[in-house]
Order: C-alpha cells, then structure tokens, then sequence
C-alpha cells in the first residue's frame, strides 16, 4: 500500500516541476518579447574641447532579430558627428558596439546639460531612452589676437587704430583686462587699460584709436605692447605691434640713436627755485647740469646758485667745468676728490688715463673756499694740493696699485700736513674664487702754526690689511686696520677690526661676525677737544625665504659700547651693554601691488655703574600698495648710550615714541599732473610731539618744461612744552634740454632732399605736364619713405658715404634705383618717374654633371641688362629660378645677360633679343640657354698602345 502512494506523490512532483518550468518559459518569454535589448551606457559623460566618444553596448536578449536605429537628442552647441540615423540589427543572443562621436562647440554653456540616446524598433515603432548627463570641468583659456590691418606713421595727428580680438575658448566665464603700453613712449610706458567681462564661448572685438605725435616720427618705428591679464593677475596673452614710420623727414641720427627727449635718460637741464615765499626773507636757488660734445670731446658742467634769505649777495658752490679729450681731462671750479683725506674748495685738476693699460694720473690744487667767486672775511683759508697714481684700473686680473700724496695748509686750524698713502694687492687674483688679499700703508706728519705754544710737528703711521675669499659655498672676510691718533687721513686714531663669515645651506642663509672699532682722534690744535668712543660687537644671521615673494632674516647680537662726554667742564666716561634680537621680514603679493616690511628689535640694555638692566624694544613698519604707502614706527626704551645719559641728565625715562604717516602719489591729465603727499605725527611720552605734513606737485606744461611746488607744515610741542610752527611754500620750474649721444663717433653728416615726380612727357626733366608724386613711397638704405604734398622727403644728418635707394612700381609709375653719395652739407636728388610696362624672362643652365666642367650651377648669381635706344642701362637679377622681371618706361629695348659676371666655364652663344615696350602691357622673352664648357674625353681602341 505504501509504494502505491509513493508512486502517486511522485507523479504529482513531477506534474508540479513541469508546470512551474512552464510559467518560467512563459515569462521569460513575455519579457524578451517586452524589452528584448539590454543596454550599457555611462550615465555621466566628461565633455572634453574637441571630439569625444560616446560608446554604447547593446545586447539583444529576444529570440528574435532586432533591426532598428538610434537617434540622439543634443542640446544647443552640441554635435554629432555620425550620422543622424544610425542603423542597429543584432541576432538573438548577439552584442553590438557604437561609438558615437560628439563635438562641443562651447564647453561653458554645456555644464549641468544632458542629451538623450533613443533606440527605436522599426516593425512596431517602439522607443527605449537613455539620459546621459554632461559633465564640464572649469578651464581658464582666453586667447588674444591682434586683428588690426597695416598702418604706417604719417604726419602728426593722424589717426592710428588697433583692432584686438579676445576669445573666451574655456569654461568658465571672466574678467579681463587689456593693457597697452610701448617702451617708446614719453611719460607713462601703460597707457590704456580695457576691462572686459566674457561669458564662456563668447568672443569680443576692442577698438582702440590714439593718435601721431611728434616724437614717434623721429623713431624707424613705433612698438605698442598688449597684454592680456585675468582678474588674478595671471597673464593670458602678449602681443606686439609695430607701426612704421615712412614720415617725409626724418634725422638719420635720431633713428638709429636710444631716444634721450624724455627726463630719465637727459640729464641737462637748468632749474629755478623761490623757497620760504611766504615769509619776509625768501630764498633763491638755481641748478644746473649738461654734458655736451665740444670740439671732438665731451664737455661738462654743474651749478649751484643759491641766495638765503636775509643775505645781500649771492653764493655760487658745487660749480665745475669739465672738459675731456681722448685721455686727458681739465676740471675747474668746486673741486672734492675722494682722497684719503677729506677737503673742498676752489681750484683745478688735471688727469690723464689710459684705458688699455689702466693707467690713472692726476694732480690738482685747491684753495679752501666753497664759495666759488666770494670769500668770508680777509684771513687766508689756505691751500690742498695733491697727486695720485692708479694702476691696474678697471681690470679683473693683474695687481691693482693706488697710491696719493697729499699737502694741507689748512689756516681754520693752524695745521699744516702732509699724507702719503699706498693702497695695493698683495696676491694677483687668478679668478673669482681666488684670494683677494690687499694692503694699505700711510705715513703723515702735522706741525703747528699757532700763537699758544712753539711750533710743533707730529710723525703719524697707518696700516690695513684686507682679507676676502669665496670657496665651495664659504664667503669670508677681514678688513683690519690701524692709525696713530694724529694720523691726518679721514680715519684718524682709529683701530677697526671687522671680521665675518657666511655659508648658504639650501635655502637657509647663516653668518657670523665679529667688529671691534676704537676712535680715540688727536690734533694738535688745544681749541679741538677729543672724545673717545668704541664698540664691540657680535651677531649671527639667519636668512630665510618664506616663499618666492617672502624673505626673514633673524639676527641676534651682544655688544658692549663706550663714549665720552663733555659734562659743563668735566668729561664722563660712559660704557653700556646690548643684547638683542632683530628680526626682518619683506613680503609682496603676487601681482606687486602689496608690499610690507616689518622689522622688529628687543633685547635688554645697560648704562654700566649708572641704570640697571632695561628691556627694551622698537618696530618699524611699512606697507605700500600701489600708490598708496602707511609706516609707522614704535619704540620703549633707549638703545643707544647718547638717549641713555639725556634720560639721566633730563631726570626722565625714555618713554614710549610712537610714529604714524601716509603717503600717496597721483597723477592727471595723462601724467602730465604728478603729485605726491605725505602725513605724520609722532609722539614721544613726556619729552613732545610733532605733526609733519607735505605736498608736492610737479606739471609739464611742456615737453621740455616743467613747473613744480612744494608746501611743508611743522607743527612741535618740546619737552619744555614749548610750541613751535614752520611752513615753507617752494615753487619752481625745471627746463630740459636736448641731450646728446656722447658715445657715439663724431662723423661728418649732410642732409639729402629727394624730389619725385610723374614724367608724363618722359625727357627726365620737371617742365610742363608733369606731376610731382605726392605719398609716393620709396626706400633708403630699406628705409621706408614717403613724399609730401610736394613730393618731397627729407633725411638730416646722414653720414658721408653711399646710400641704395630703390624707387618701386606704383599706379605704373617707376623710377630707376640709384646709388647716391653724400658728401656734403646739402645733396638734392630729383627722381623722375615714368610710366612702365613688364618685362619677364627666364635663363636655362644646360649643365651635365658627366661632361660638363665643374661651376657654379646656381640661378640667382646673373645680373640682366636692358640698354635702350639711347644707350640707358637697366639692371636686374635673376631668382634661384632664373627668372627676372623688368618695368622699364614705354621704347625699344635690348635685352641680354651680362656675359662679363658669368661664372668659370659658363658662355652664351645666342645673341639679345630686342623688344618694344608698351606702358602696361607685358612682354614675355623666350628663355636664354646658358651652356658649359665640356669635358675632354679621351677615346682608346682596342688594341691601341699608350
């Protein structure tokens, strides 16, 4: 019974199974029938400039074969590239691959975008869609282009106009800035600046028009630069424009000469100033320099007149003369030398170099005035002469020598001296790392002219050692010295030693040095009191830079100073102690409009046996942006021995000093106007205050010509309380002259006029039925010219010797180029111009490398004759082609190669040909066959003996 029912439970199972594979087949098949393609596509596309891919995967998973298309639904500045329709047929079970290719045609406008993939069914028009959606990375890229068509220089006041195209090719939108400038120009090199705002995709067109002035058309060609700059200050683009100057007179020298008309680079002028004009006793100044060529040298000058309020007279200080001539030079008038020991006054010098050698003589004499024409009073000042030898000058290798003798009868002090001094190198340097070791030695004697004790002289001595040597990143130095207290050269009585080492370590800059100084002077003059003073000193230096635009450098230091003062009639010894830290720091902003510094010092200070240990600290600052400038300082505290004893004598601390200004410069009517202003007050606890404050402003009224103003106020409270004001209005005006090249040769120079015209009746003469050709452009030396209204052109100042001018085809005229020689003031060249017709032609080279000689097979070595019936010659040249081209006015022309420049082994066998020509008309010669001369080929024959 049981195996009954197990037979009937399995027929049920398996009558169960079969019906449930049933159902599936049945779904499964409804779905393949439903949505029988499955798909693979990306659902965020990455757009790139250019062409992009978009691939596509379908698998048809029917039972059947799946034939239809796709079609693609694309927002605005999107294409395809494949076709509209694309065709789709996959068997059952099969895949198929697309690649559809998508072009951009603005990236920006297509962010936050999609498109739409449809595959559509061709029997039963069904439709499946895909949503792609486009992704657009932010790209910064502005293209500028200069669009402006050719312009040339003409006359003053025309009209120049510059057309610029800027592209926005990138993502994301911007604001821009075009800036234009020209190294060329007089006053302010940026002279334009155009803001522009530009969507993604979009591109603009800027005009911008300025006119001729006078000054460009003394340039061979005037340059206008043009950057493009985002809103960050990154640049986008740079261009360079040139404008040719083609003017009809111009100064030969002036073009090929660096423009000098502008204040930077002239130094001559002549400048007036009225100062204290509101008070009752103004002063007056005048100022004047100039460097000019004179009699195949160079002469120099310098001035200074002044008149101080309440003096009657005039005094005339800081005036000379200089004259220069090959290697001599003559200087009078104020003379100050930088000898070893110091005087000023009036005389004169003498000095003779020589450049090649490096050789310096000069002597001079001066009388100890410094009013160059006046005197102070009936006593003699006395008399400095002197004499110095230089060897070695200027040069980089070889021992250097200089050595001076010196005379001083200086009546102020009733001293008489007289100094010999020798400064040389010890080793002869063999290259930058070499050992720079010099020695200085100098002997002096004083003697006394005074009323108060017997005449007295005064042996001195002095003597330096100077040490420097860079090796394998080390830096070292030494400079050492002595002299005896009535030594009579600048450093009297002093002991220095200065002692220092650097070493770069990467990035990291570290220094340590060491100075000792002692000045303990003398003089023999019991009116001339002598006071002491020295310092010692240690520091190390860290230098640092923050980034590319930042740098800090820390330096602590420790020193001990001693000095003395003269007390009512006692003398006190004082000697203080320093430890302390400076700190310095310099930043700028990428685009240099920010710049700050900021320096800070701190440490303790003691005045020995008188004050206990203070701390004190200082900190300057100053921070500009553009033309806006802020600094300040603060202080607590004395940091010097001279702040120490006022603070005891005055029975007050130092206190708190505080200081804060500004300062700004502007400019109007396009920089003719400059001014520039500044306010500060400072305030110092207990001892005073003060206000400062300044404006000045200078306009050119002129090219050369320049008025200027000054206003000062000063208003100070003492430490007395005592109140004290000044103001001082100071007016003035500047004139500049012409400056002159001194390095350039002198040559002898004339000036040539060219005069053209249209030789209507073709005899070459100016006479009835001719025209004078007005804008009619020719070349000089492949200098652009062109006529005036009276067919004229000017060029000044040419040296003597040959210029090429070359006369082209315009409206059918053309004149003949010539060679012109200048050789005088004045050389007037009439050109006239005639009416032409073409002329062209060919030469051939029937060259063959195996029987011809060997020569010169070029094509563009041949000059072309045309002789008219006259006997005229016109000359042309062949190309690297052989052919040439002539414009020859209307008559009967021979035309034939010039047989006399051929090359070796090159001849002609056929005579010119003889043509007429015919204004407008051209005329085509057959070629020239031009041959060469065979090899000799030997012939043997059989059997032949040699």
């Amino acid at each position: 019974m049981f195996p009954r029912f197990g037979i009937i439970y399995t027929y049920i199972g398996q009558g169960i199974l079969v019906s449930l594979l049933v159902c599936l087949t049945l779904v499964r098949s409804y779905a393949q029938v439903s949505d029988p393609i499955r798909w693979g596509i990306v659902s965020d596309m990455a757009l790139q400039a250019g062409v992009n891919n978009l691939e596509v995967e379908l698998q048809n998973e029917g039972l059947a074969v799946f034939e239809g298309y796709i079609t693609l639904e694309l927002p605005p500045d999107l294409v395809s590239l494949s076709a509209s329709r694309i065709p789709v047929l996959i068997s059952p079970g099969k895949k198929r691959f697309l690649s559809l290719k998508l072009r951009p045609q603005a990236l920006g406008v297509l962010k936050g975008k999609s498109l739409k993939v449809l595959l559509h069914e061709k029997e039963r028009g069904r439709i499946w869609e895909k949503r792609v959606n486009l992704q657009v990375t932010d790209k910064r890229s502005v293209q500028l282009q200069d669009n402006s068509g050719i312009q040339y220089l003409r006359q003053v006041g025309d009209s120049v106009e510059m057309l610029l195209r800027v592209i926005n090719t990138g993502t994301t939108d911007e604001n821009v800035r075009i800036l234009l400038s020209s190294p060329d120009r007089i006053g302010k090199v940026v002279f334009q600046q155009i803001d522009l705002s530009l969507p993604s995709g979009m591109d603009s067109i800027v005009r911008y028009t300025f006119p001729v002035e006078r000054y460009m058309l003394t340039l061979p060609q005037y340059t206008v630069r043009v950057a493009g700059i985002y809103d960050n200050n990154d640049v986008f683009g740079n261009l360079g424009i040139l404008y040719a100057n083609i003017a009809s007179s111009r100064n030969f020298q002036q073009i090929f000469a660096p423009d000098r008309s502008s204040f930077s680079y002239n130094p001559n002028y002549v400048e007036f100033r009225a100062s204290n004009i509101l008070d009752e006793q103004p002063s007056y100044n005048i100022f004047s320099e100039g460097t000019y060529r004179l009699m195949g040298g160079r002469i120099r000058y310098g001035t200074a007149i002044n008149r101080w309020g309440g003096d009657s007279r005039w005094n005339v200080n800081n005036t000379f003369l200089e004259y220069e001539k090959g290697a001599h030079n003559v200087t009078v008038g104020n003379i100050q030398e930088s000898l070893e020991a110091p005087f000023y006054g009036r005389g004169g010098t003498y000095a003779y170099r020589d450049t090649a050698l490096g050789q310096r003589i000069s002597v001079g004499a001066v009388e100890r005035r410094p009013d160059l024409i006046g005197g102070y009073g009936n006593h003699n000042p006395g008399l400095t002469a002197f004499a110095r030898l230089q060897l070695g000058e200027g040069h980089l290798e070889g021992k250097r020598y200089e050595g001076q003798i010196l005379f001083d009868n200086n009546r102020m002090d009733s001293v008489s001296s007289i100094l010999w001094t020798n400064r040389f190198d010890i080793l002869r340097p063999s290259g930058a790392d070499a050992i720079r070791l010099e020695g200085f030695i100098g002997a002096g004697v004083q003697q006394y002219h005074g009323v108060y004790y017997n005449e007295e002289s005064m042996p001195s001595f002095a003597g330096g050692l100077k040490l420097n040597k860079r090796s394998r990143g080390w830096d070292f130095s030494s400079d050492n010295y002595y002299s005896t207290g009535y030594f009579p050269g600048n450093r009297r009585g002093t002991v220095q030693l200065v002692q220092r080492i650097n070493r770069r370590l990467k990035q990291l800059g570290v220094g340590l040095g060491y100075s000792y100084s002692d000045y303990n002077p003398q003089h023999l003059n019991p009116y001339f009191q002598s006071f002491k003073s020295g310092v010692s000193k240690w520091d190390m230096q860290f230098s640092l830079p923050l980034s590319s635009r930042g740098q800090l450098t820390i330096v602590p230091s420790y020193s001990s100073e001693y000095a003395n003062y003269a007390l009512q009639s006692d003398f006190a010894n004082l000697s203080a102690h320093y430890a302390l830290v400076l700190a310095t720091a310099n930043f700028r902003s990428k685009d240099l409009k920010h710049n700050l510094f900021l320096t800070v010092e701190g440490g303790g200070t003691e005045l020995k046996e008188l004050s206990s240990k203070k701390y004190v600290i200082r900190t300057d600052f100053s921070y500009n942006y553009d033309r806006l400038g802020v600094f300040g300082n603060f202080q607590n505290g004395p940091f010097q021995i001279y702040d120490m004893m006022s603070s005891l004598l005055m029975g007050k601390d130092m206190g708190k000093r505080y200081l804060l200004g500004a300062r700004y410069q502007g400019d109007l009517l396009q920089r003719k106007v400059n001014w520039n202003g500044s306010l500060s007050g400072q305030f110092n606890g207990g001892w005073g205050r003060s206000l400062n404050g300044n404006i000045q402003g200078q306009y050119r009224i002129a090219k050369l010509t320049q008025l200027q103003a000054v206003f000062q106020y000063i208003y100070n409270v003492s430490v007395t309380n005592y109140k004290y004001n000044y103001t001082n209005l100071q007016i003035g005006v500047r004139q500049q002259f012409k400056g002159q090249d001194l390095d350039r040769p002198v040559v002898k120079s004339g000036d040539m006029h060219v005069f053209c015209y249209y030789d209507n009746n073709g005899n070459s003469v100016f006479d009835a039925g001719d025209e004078k050709a007005v804008d009619y452009e020719f070349t000089a030396r492949n200098i652009l010219f062109v006529t005036d209204k009276k067919g004229e052109a000017t060029f000044k100042k040419m040296p003597y010797g040959s210029y090429m001018l070359f006369f082209p085809l315009k409206n059918q005229y053309q004149g003949g180029s010539r060679v012109v020689d200048i050789d005088g003031r004045t050389k007037r060249v009439e050109v006239a111009l005639h009416k032409v017709g073409a002329v062209q032609g060919q030469l051939f080279l029937n060259f063959d490398p195996g029987l011809s000689l060997s020569t010169d097979t070029r094509l563009d070595i041949y000059s072309v004759i045309a002789r008219n019936e006259q006997g005229k010659i016109f000359t042309v040249r062949s190309n690297i082609r052989g052919e040439f081209t002539f414009h020859l006015p209307e008559g009967e022309y021979t035309i034939y190669p010039d047989v006399r420049a051929f090359p070796e082994h090159v001849y002609m066998d056929q005579s010119g040909y003889t043509i007429k020509v015919t204004v407008g008309k051209e005329v085509k010669l057959e070629a020239f066959q031009l041959l060469v001369k065979s090899k000799k080929v030997e012939v043997k024959r059989f059997g032949q003996k040699n």
